[in-house]
């Protein structure tokens, strides 16, 4: 699957798996034209769905199994389809940009 064909916001590149445990429900995104940190909140998981699942399969429009499905979506959960985010400055704007460097925050 090619990146940004899904509907995502932000894709971060980064070599290893992340999950929910190693985020610590904050992260930074710092604007490396300015030098500002937005920061932002992990509310919940992108659950994946069926629709989903079969576009992850590149198979959308034939019968798949339901114990295929199943495996889809416990593949895809627990954070790997990804995050949803939101800043606690809803008054601002903010601009993530290629390069910009994302943080993990500690409470």
């Amino acid at each position: 699957m090619v990146n940004g064909i899904a509907g995502e916001n932000i894709i971060i590149e980064y070599s290893e798996e992340v999950w929910s445990d190693d985020l610590s429900q904050k992260l930074g995104i710092e604007n490396q034209d300015k030098g500002e940190m937005a920061n932002f909140e992990m509310v919940s998981f992108a659950s994946p769905c069926v629709e989903f699942s079969k576009f992850c399969m590149q198979n959308q429009y034939e019968k798949i199994p339901a114990n295929k499905i199943t495996d889809i979506l416990k593949f895809l959960g627990n954070g790997r389809r990804g995050f949803s985010l939101v800043t606690n400055k809803l008054h601002d704007v903010i601009t993530v940009r290629p390069g910009d460097k994302v943080f993990v925050l500690s409470d």
